[in-house]
């Protein structure tokens, strides 16, 4: 029976062995009840066999007695009793047959061989392998994925990511909704997600890079201002003749330019240190998560093809089982009925044979006995094919009930395979998304940390540029103040020798202001030395930035240059200056047009 096959095939598939790791972790207790529940199914099921095999003894038995009674009566002689008891005894064996027809079973005589139909059917992939319908699907560890995308999505504040998010967020709803409709686990897939979150949110959290340099900046500003200051009050000291203030101020000047240096340099290194915090370690961990992601990918896609190939190729060899074991069916219902047909055929002819006989019953006496050993054999090769008949049936409802079973693990198992190879594509694509999306922003971050870092080279330039000219403008006016003290000196010379020559005590005055000159020259000249070092200091410290900006293709004027140029127009409005002092050329108007412009030029 049906039940008989349910509870057979529920006993099979409970002996079969569990995971290792199920059974190391039942207690004592479990398997102690696990092993009673199952001693006891089985002590039913021999219990069910054993009646059910003292039936079919017994009503064959009847059959058979009947049989061998009238076969009995058959030997001895032949009396009208005799026939009326035969004719009886035929009639009750008749009822007999029809009963043991009826209540002939096998069901509990024939074990439900799971493996045999296994084999027979060519099935590779073991129940155990397979998803079974009443399992459930569990989706609480995506639920806990998407609880955490959806709070990074709400606390975003970069526009950057918007549209990646929007678009993630379609992905995991589509996944949740293929988990639904299927039996899989979704631990394995939040798992494979949940760094590219961690990482998209440790993106976000970094601020901007131009933030970190908001206090050397104000700080720079700051300094700036105070050179603007400190230079009006030179450009003040100049125009009122006070040279000894103005030099003071050129030096204040000169080191409030090396600190506006300093801070400058001390912007390239917080942009270096950011730079490492806010885009090599992230760009490198993005990399390495998501070629992680893509090896699990790969694997679990690899699985679950091979898994869905070899459950196809198994459901094709249960389908083609399954027409031969039908056609199969077919053939042998036929055989058997003609076989029945051709017996109850032959039970009508020998009846018809054994009313002969009674008509000549006292000469067909041997012919009447032989005939009825003829009815005995045919009654046990009736029993016979019965009894094969009705254990054929009950094999072909165990294989039936089998392949509808496993044709359903094997369905759902197929169904699974499919969206879960789905879910791993959409996975593999929010994954993907993610990763280039989070990659992009770096390199957007790497133009910006280069743009950045040419907003420096540039500042730089003009501070440079500022303590350059400065510094070159002092040094220009102590060397043009060591040439007036030598032409000083020198006359200081003559009139010394002039009054030496005519004993004049005022040689003596001259000396000691040739002396004191002399002094005030070596003085300059040190000044001047210290200024120089200064000036190859400043090239020196100049020269990364100079070839930052080369690199760059930006074009400017090197300093250098533009104090060489300064220096010459100098010289130039000098000469005029002397020219029109000294009258070597009689045209003064043209002299004051000339230093004019000059110094509109200048």
């Amino acid at each position: 029976s049906k039940a008989t096959v349910s509870v057979l095939y529920c006993k099979m598939t409970a002996v079969l062995p569990k995971h290792a790791n199920d059974m190391a972790n039942r207690s004592g207790d479990e398997l102690v009840n696990g092993t009673n529940r199952r001693t006891h199914e089985l002590l039913a099921n021999l219990d069910a066999a054993k009646k059910q095999k003292i039936q079919n003894e017994r009503l064959r038995n009847m059959v058979l007695d009947t049989e061998e009674l009238a076969h009995k009566v058959h030997t001895q002689t032949s009396t009208a009793k005799q026939k009326a008891e035969l004719c009886r005894l035929h009639n009750k064996s008749d009822e007999m047959m029809k009963e043991f027809r009826h209540n002939l079973s096998y069901s509990h005589l024939r074990k439900f061989n799971i493996s045999r139909y296994m084999t027979s059917c060519a099935q590779e992939m073991q129940v155990r392998d397979l998803m079974n319908p009443d399992d459930s699907c569990d989706t609480e560890p995506l639920n806990d994925l998407k609880q955490a995308f959806y709070e990074i999505r709400k606390h975003c504040k970069d526009t950057f990511f918007s549209e990646v998010l929007d678009q993630g967020a379609g992905i995991l709803d589509k996944v949740s909704t293929l988990l639904e409709d299927s039996k899989l686990k979704s631990g394995d897939w939040a798992a494979l997600a949940k760094p590219v979150l961690g990482l998209l949110k440790d993106v976000m959290e970094k601020g901007n890079i131009r933030n970190s340099l908001t206090e050397e900046e104000e700080k720079c500003r700051r300094v700036r201002f105070e050179i603007e200051e400190v230079g009006e009050q030179q450009q003040a000291a100049v125009e009122s003749g006070e040279m000894s203030e103005t030099e003071s101020l050129y030096y204040r000047i000169i080191t409030m330019q090396e600190a506006l240096a300093d801070l400058t340099t001390k912007k390239f290194e917080i942009v270096d240190d950011v730079t490492d915090d806010i885009f090599t370690q992230p760009l490198r961990k993005v990399h390495e998560v998501h070629s992680t992601a893509n090896t699990i990918i790969h694997k679990i896609l690899q699985e679950k093809e091979s898994l869905k190939k070899k459950c196809e190729v198994d459901l094709t060899s249960l389908n083609t089982e399954i027409e031969r074991v039908n056609l199969e069916d077919y053939n042998s219902t036929k055989a058997s009925e003609n076989a029945v047909e051709r017996l109850n055929s032959a039970y009508g002819e020998n009846l018809l044979q054994q009313s002969s006989c009674w008509l000549e019953i006292e000469k067909q006496e041997k012919e009447l006995a032989k005939l009825s050993g003829e009815r005995v054999e045919l009654t046990k090769t009736l029993i016979k094919t019965l009894e094969q008949e009705e254990k054929r049936k009950v094999e072909y409802q165990h294989f039936t009930q089998f392949t509808m079973q496993h044709k359903t693990l094997l369905e759902v198992t197929i169904h699974n395979c499919e969206l879960a190879e789905e879910i791993t594509d959409s996975l593999d694509e929010f994954i993907s998304s993610h990763c280039n999306a989070i990659e992009k922003k770096m390199r957007e971050t790497e133009r910006e940390i280069e743009e950045l870092q040419l907003e420096v080279h540039h500042d730089y330039l003009e501070h440079f540029r500022s303590m350059y000219l400065t510094i070159g403008d002092l040094q220009y006016k102590k060397e043009a103040n060591i040439t007036a003290l030598e032409e000083k000196i020198q006359v200081a010379h003559m009139q010394q020798e002039m009054h030496m020559e005519s004993l004049n005590p005022k040689a003596r005055e001259f000396s000691q202001m040739k002396k004191d000159l002399v002094k005030n020259k070596e003085e300059l000249a040190k000044q001047v030395d210290l200024l120089q070092e200064k000036s190859v200091q400043y090239i020196e410290a100049f020269k990364p930035t100079q070839q930052a900006l080369i690199e760059a293709g930006r074009p400017f004027e090197h300093p250098v240059e533009t104090l060489s140029k300064m220096n010459e127009s100098r010289k130039h409005k000098l000469i005029a200056y002397q020219q029109l002092v000294s009258g070597e050329d009689g045209d003064l108007e043209g002299d004051k047009r000339t230093l004019e412009q000059l110094r509109i030029t200048n």
